[in-house]
Protein backbone atom coordinates (compact mmCIF):
# COMPACT_ATOMS: atom_id res chain seq x y z
CA UNK A 1 0.00 0.00 0.00
CA UNK A 2 1.10 3.63 -0.76
CA UNK A 3 1.88 6.21 1.77
CA UNK A 4 -0.74 9.44 1.17
CA UNK A 5 0.51 12.44 -0.60
CA UNK A 6 1.79 14.64 1.71
CA UNK A 7 2.34 17.53 -0.68
CA UNK A 8 -0.31 20.72 -0.69
CA UNK A 9 -2.94 20.55 -3.63
CA UNK A 10 -2.37 23.53 -4.65
CA UNK A 11 0.67 26.78 -4.33
CA UNK A 12 -1.68 28.11 -2.01
CA UNK A 13 -2.16 25.56 0.60
CA UNK A 14 1.59 26.45 0.86
CA UNK A 15 1.21 29.01 3.07
CA UNK A 16 3.27 31.93 0.67
CA UNK A 17 -0.42 33.55 -0.04
CA UNK A 18 0.06 35.48 3.39
CA UNK A 19 -0.67 39.20 2.72
CA UNK A 20 -1.68 41.08 -0.41
CA UNK A 21 -0.78 41.93 -3.55
CA UNK A 22 2.56 43.91 -3.15
CA UNK A 23 2.60 43.58 0.97
CA UNK A 24 5.68 42.55 3.03
CA UNK A 25 4.23 40.13 4.84
CA UNK A 26 7.22 40.65 7.56
CA UNK A 27 6.85 44.18 7.58
CA UNK A 28 10.54 45.10 8.07
CA UNK A 29 12.80 46.67 5.88
CA UNK A 30 14.27 45.84 2.49
CA UNK A 31 16.78 42.95 2.61
CA UNK A 32 19.90 43.66 0.34
CA UNK A 33 18.53 41.67 -3.06
CA UNK A 34 15.21 43.51 -2.31
CA UNK A 35 16.83 47.33 -2.51
CA UNK A 36 18.80 46.03 -5.52
CA UNK A 37 15.69 45.42 -7.20
CA UNK A 38 13.94 48.71 -6.54
CA UNK A 39 16.97 50.51 -7.49
CA UNK A 40 16.97 49.06 -10.35
CA UNK A 41 13.35 49.97 -11.30
CA UNK A 42 14.16 53.27 -10.19
CA UNK A 43 17.38 53.73 -12.02
CA UNK A 44 17.47 51.88 -15.04
CA UNK A 45 20.59 51.46 -16.73
CA UNK A 46 19.39 49.11 -20.18
CA UNK A 47 18.75 50.23 -23.32
CA UNK A 48 15.51 52.04 -24.13
CA UNK A 49 13.15 49.26 -25.13
CA UNK A 50 10.01 51.57 -25.92
CA UNK A 51 10.02 52.93 -29.64
CA UNK A 52 7.75 54.29 -32.13
CA UNK A 53 5.07 52.50 -32.92
CA UNK A 54 5.07 50.29 -36.36
CA UNK A 55 2.57 52.87 -37.64
CA UNK A 56 4.49 56.01 -37.61
CA UNK A 57 7.80 54.90 -39.31
CA UNK A 58 7.57 56.39 -42.87
CA UNK A 59 7.79 52.75 -44.03
CA UNK A 60 4.07 52.25 -42.71
CA UNK A 61 3.59 55.42 -44.47
CA UNK A 62 4.80 54.34 -47.91
CA UNK A 63 2.91 51.11 -48.12
CA UNK A 64 -0.22 52.42 -47.02
CA UNK A 65 -0.11 55.09 -49.72
CA UNK A 66 0.92 52.33 -51.88
CA UNK A 67 -1.90 49.91 -50.66
CA UNK A 68 1.03 47.57 -49.88
CA UNK A 69 2.44 45.54 -47.11
CA UNK A 70 4.60 47.31 -44.80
Amino acid sequence: MNAPDERPDTAMATGNDEGGPGGRPTGGPLDEQERAALDALRHPQGPDVVTDPVEETDAYRRAVEDGTVA
